[in-house]
């Protein structure tokens, strides 16, 4: 067996902070210091845990070989994405402090704990979002006191920041759930919160956005894009690459609403019914709407029933009506809108059609924050329900008896990978590989943006602009890929320096969330939530469809046990890029713990940790994340995942998990967790009963290929395998193969199981090793039959998954790099995100 050690050396100095360009032209406050590029390890907590991240040079310490001491061996487009862009305003300019401008006392709002001061702390964000100080940054102070809460609160304007007094002084009191004020549904396990920052979604149907089209192909790590025209393009504006789906929009006619899963409902609630007339009452009172006729149209005639609240549900269907219209119109016409719009710089006329078209994308006017959970909470639904894990007679109350049909779930499910179409978008995500399931039903989200990732334009040439950032997947021009003003509605907004607390209950189970949850960002870009803890919650942090998100210094909490898990989703992002977590503490288990659906990327997780804390990868093609520096905990489930099977693997492709630690060693997912991914740490071997058999097997037989198998891109060398092969591969039963860039390491052939690092003994507390061991794992594996490649062949999972153990995964392209370390050595830099920024900002400093 071959190792790599590291030599101790001391990290690079830092850097000064970048220059202050930045997403949006917002304050500048004096920056903090940058990151330190060599932080270590944060120690262990327990409650309450440690303020802070931890991060403290280091002086000595093993090294990866994707690194090195100094972050020499890392490459944009190689082995490992760059997540440095993670956080609010690219981590370019801190989190501001605006002035406080505006407290909640002034508007009635008294710190009793029983009198509702919800109207008071609305109108004071309101008062506060209208007032000359919004154009620069205003804060809405709710002093020290204990407030009760009877309603939602929304932040729906830029550049606003409800501010409390700090975690231990400013107490929420919510004495309601969303279930009790606004009726029963589903979407309270998925959405909806009591604290919320919504704008207006934003995609590539937003067709005022629309600069050009990318118009020849682009390898991952390329910053040069070939487009349909330069001239909307400026040096310094911030602009998005979108991409959806076009080779699996078969079935685009479909509403939002009708969930693949099989729930097709018919059902009606009779506008004179008790039932709807309390519900229309209650509706009422919470929201000032009054249940209109044709409110009533909609509610009797809707593909599937989420809200028992009649208006609730007619305005969400029709919502969900309008936009798969202009989802099919815009399918129909191409990703090109007339050239006059597309060259078009005029930003009135531009923001004046973006409220057009929001205007026709919600016909009955529903709240802001009410329809962007109803979007946000069906997708995630339909992620979920094909697994049949619903109560039957959940179904049956709000589907009138639909069927939680659909495949891929539960025994009796598939068990080989399912496809998705050769050379689509959702097969590349899953690795371009027939090993991977992809989508069962060829059709995950066909009306939405799968990839999304915002960049400022550093130059622009003849037919041709140049990103600051590198892609971090290829862009393929029958992808039908575009570049959108970066023009989110609402930005700067946060919520920072209190506690969020609901009444205690027992957690009423996976998907019978009551709606106790917290808070929600929606659609939205450049945000924080920092300092907050939630007590006794069924949904903690959530978000989707937003950009440039950091929240820090969150904890969760319950007043004691809610049963086997303490809620749904502690933090959880979908729909969303360059999302920063870090420094939380989730202090009982949840359902998920650490949350990952629908093409979430380039998202951190970082310098956390949790009791017993899960990673949740919950399929639908959530891709190029990052988990550093994470104490898992009793480590009893570090990869207990969820969501439906017909929604391709656990994992997409190129997440990595680096440094994640706990009281036990953590063992490695099983093969058929996702493709192309990169594990560095100390690891265990690959879960599955027969994969040391395997591995000895596969050691002894000397069968094993001799060069080793990795799946990233080199500059001017394809990423993956081309979709052609892929196709071929698919309709031949042949096996798939993958790349191998020249600039990474060679690595071993398996070694005995006897070898293994998993197996010396180095305790926390042992003395420090003048080397430690590393061990590096990517080699090939003999290539698999044709029966284990097809799709739709039959077998057992768990035999598929032991089958393609040996060698942990190589015919699925992972990466993994065993690092033993203890407190005294510890693997640097311990935080991948933190260490990217600071190499970042020293390039930068030194004009690289």
């Amino acid at each position: 067996m071959t190792y790599w050690c590291g030599a101790a050396s001391k990290p690079a100095p830092s850097s000064p902070p970048p220059p202050s360009p930045k997403p949006s032209p917002k304050p500048s406050p004096s920056p903090s210091p940058s990151p330190s590029p060599s932080p270590k390890p944060v120690p262990k907590p327990s409650p309450p845990p440690p303020a802070g991240g931890g991060i403290t040079p280091q002086s000595r310490g093993v090294f990866s070989e994707l690194w090195g001491t100094a972050g020499e061996k890392f490459r944009p487009g190689g082995q490992l994405v760059d997540w440095s862009y993670s956080g609010y305003a690219g981590n370019e300019q801190p989190i501001p402090s605006y002035p406080a401008q505006f407290n909640v006392r002034d508007f009635g709002a008294v710190a009793d704990g029983k009198t509702d001061c919800a109207t008071a702390f609305q109108k004071a964000i309101d008062a506060a979002s209208r007032s000359a100080f919004a154009a620069t940054g205003v804060a809405v102070l709710v002093p020290a006191g204990r407030y009760a809460l009877l309603k939602q609160i929304t932040i729906k304007n830029s550049n606003v920041v409800l501010r409390g007094a700090g975690v231990d002084k400013t107490v929420l009191y919510f004495p309601s759930t969303l279930s009790q004020l606004l009726g029963p549904s589903p979407s309270w396990s998925f959405g909806g919160a009591f604290l919320t920052i919504v704008g207006r979604k934003v995609d590539s149907s937003t067709k005022a956005n629309f600069m050009a089209s990318i118009i020849a192909d682009a390898r991952r790590g390329d910053r040069r894009l070939k487009v349909s025209s330069t001239t909307p393009f400026r040096v310094g504006e911030w602009v998005r690459v979108l991409a959806s789906n076009p080779g699996n929009r078969r079935n685009m006619r479909r509403s939002l609403l009708s969930l693949e899963a099989g729930l097709r409902a018919g059902a009606a609630v009779a506008a004179n019914s008790s039932t709807a007339a309390d519900a229309a009452a209650r509706f009422s009172a919470a929201t000032g709407r009054r249940l209109t006729q044709q409110a009533q149209a909609f509610s009797t005639d809707i593909p599937v029933r989420l809200f028992q609240d009649p208006y609730l549900q007619a305005a969400v269907a029709a919502a969900a009506n309008a936009e798969t219209a202009a989802a099919q119109q815009t399918a129909d016409e191409g990703p090109e809108p007339d050239r006059a719009d597309a060259l078009s710089v005029d930003p009135v006329a531009t923001a004046l059609a973006a409220e057009q078209q929001a205007a026709a994308l919600n016909p009955l006017q529903l709240d802001p924050a009410l329809l962007a959970a109803a979007r946000y909470s069906t997708m995630a639904l339909a992620t979920e329900i094909a697994e049949g894990a619903y109560d039957p007679a959940w179904l049956e109350q709000f589907t009138s008896g639909g069927s939680s049909g659909g495949g891929g779930g539960g025994e009796g499910g598939e068990k080989a990978p399912a496809l998705a179409v050769p050379g689509s978008l959702d097969y590349y995500l899953y690795g371009d590989n027939p090993a991977v399931d992809s989508g069962a039903n060829y059709n995950v989200f066909p009306s939405s943006d799968h990839v999304r990732m915002a960049s400022r334009v550093a130059a622009v040439g003849k037919g041709w602009i140049e990103l600051e950032r590198e892609l971090p997947w290829d862009m393929r021009t029958k992808w039908a890929p575009v570049l959108h003003r970066f023009a989110p509605t609402v930005e700067n907004s946060g919520l920072e320096g209190f506690t969020m607390e609901f009444d205690w209950s027992t957690f009423p189970g996976h998907f019978s969330a009551q709606g106790a949850n917290a808070i929600a960002l929606y659609d939205a870009a450049n945000l924080w939530v920092k300092d907050v803890k939630v007590l006794n919650s069924d949904n903690g942090v959530i978000m989707s469809g937003v950009d440039f998100v950091t929240v820090k210094g969150v904890r969760m909490d319950e007043a004691k046990s809610r049963g086997k898990t303490n809620g749904h989703h502690a933090l959880w992002t979908s729909r969303s890029a360059d999302v920063l977590f870090t420094d939380f503490w989730i202090a009982r288990p949840w359902t998920h713990d650490l949350s990952l659906d629908q093409f979430a990327e380039l998202t951190v997780f970082s310098n956390g940790g949790g009791a017993d804390m899960n990673i949740d990868a919950h399929r639908a093609g959530s891709h190029s994340n990052l988990f550093s520096n994470v104490d898992m905990g009793a480590g009893t489930r570090p990869f207990a995942s969820g969501g439906a099977e017909n929604r391709g693997a656990h994992s997409g492709a190129n997440n990595t998990f680096w440094n994640l630690y706990g009281d036990k060693q953590l063992a490695l997912p099983p093969c058929d967790y996702g493709p192309l991914l990169t594990f560095v740490g100390d690891f265990g071997a690959v879960k599955g009963a027969r994969r040391r058999s395997l591995l000895q097997e596969t050691s002894a037989s000397g069968t094993a290929q001799s060069e080793p198998v990795f799946a990233v891109a080199t500059p001017g060398q394809p990423t993956y395998i081309p979709e052609e092969a892929a196709m071929l591969a698919a309709q031949s039963e042949a096996q798939s193969s993958l790349l191998a860039p020249s600039s990474q390491p060679s690595a071993p052939a398996p070694a005995p199981v006897d070898a293994l690092l998993e197996d010396v003994p180095l305790g926390v507390g042992a003395p420090a090793p003048t080397d430690v061991p590393v061990e590096v794992s990517s080699a090939s594996t003999p290539a698999p039959s044709a029966a284990d490649a097809a799709p739709g062949s039959g077998g057992n999972r768990d035999d598929r998954a032991d089958a393609l153990a040996a060698a942990d995964c190589p015919r699925v392209g992972w990466y993994v790099e065993r690092i033993r370390s203890s407190k005294a050595m510890p693997l640097l830099p311990a935080d991948l995100a933190g260490a990217q920024l600071a190499l970042r900002q020293r390039r930068r400093a030194s004009g690289n």
